[in-house]
């Protein structure tokens, strides 16, 4: 059995999905994206696009555009869809500001803090 934790992202491979897991490696499983999404948005995933889910944990850094796109953890470009980039925001913003953007979470990079503060929030964050 595969840890939940343990997948990056997903991807739309028609009746199948690709797996993208923090190992390095890919899996191909025999369900839809639309099933994996009705399995993983109890967890912290988000549907960001018709053929992407991501792992909101797994998220560096979000990067503007008309959709814009996002940087994994593993490296990774993902893009986001127009329609899909408010309920993205709204979903990080919690996660993030919950936090007040303290300096020990590993997985939240100063330009990923950056980002949040100037996209979502509207302020730049001080610097010590």
């Amino acid at each position: 059995m595969l840890p939940i934790n343990s997948i990056i992202s997903c991807e739309s491979d028609d009746n199948y999905t690709k797996l993208q897991l923090k190992n390095g490696k890919k899996m191909l499983i025999t369900k839809s994206l639309k099933e994996m999404e009705e399995i993983l948005e109890q967890h912290s995933f988000i549907r960001v696009h018709r053929y992407y889910i991501v792992n909101l944990n797994e998220i560096e850094k979000y990067i503007k555009g008309e959709g814009g796109y996002l940087l994994m953890s593993d490296g990774n470009s993902i893009d986001v869809a127009r329609n899909k980039k408010e309920v993205l925001l709204k979903k990080l913003l919690p996660i993030k500001s919950k936090r007040h953007f303290p300096s020990h979470i590993p997985t939240c990079s100063s330009a990923f803090k950056t980002v949040i503060h100037t996209t979502v929030l509207g302020i730049r964050p001080t610097r010590a």
